[in-house]
């Protein structure tokens, strides 16, 4: 179901340059994409693809003492066409320094 999106479980600094986050896997959904951005209305963001069998990703690469905006959402391929899902809610993580 394209409606149903990932619940965002938990969102984890896994040291001072990156971010572990994990969620609630949606039947059905053949990739999950995450977003990542400095800023909550996502301009300039770097969207990461994880296999639809996973349950978290690992964004890497962050800056230290930054604060960022992070979602998900599930993308599924129906007859040749691709289809997204709604993001899920915002969360905000501040990477330690």
């Amino acid at each position: 179901d394209l409606h149903s999106f990932p619940t965002r479980r938990s969102s984890d600094l896994t040291n001072g340059k990156a971010l572990k986050i994990s969620w609630k896997k949606v039947k059905g959904a053949k990739k999950y994409n995450v977003e990542c951005s400095n800023s909550s209305s996502f301009e300039k963001s770097s969207i990461v693809k994880v296999n639809g069998k996973k349950k978290g990703a690992k964004v890497k690469k962050l800056a230290k003492a930054r604060k960022y905006f992070v979602r998900v959402r599930i993308e599924k391929k129906i007859g040749g066409l691709t289809y997204f899902g709604c993001w899920s809610k915002v969360k905000s993580v501040k990477v330690r320094k």
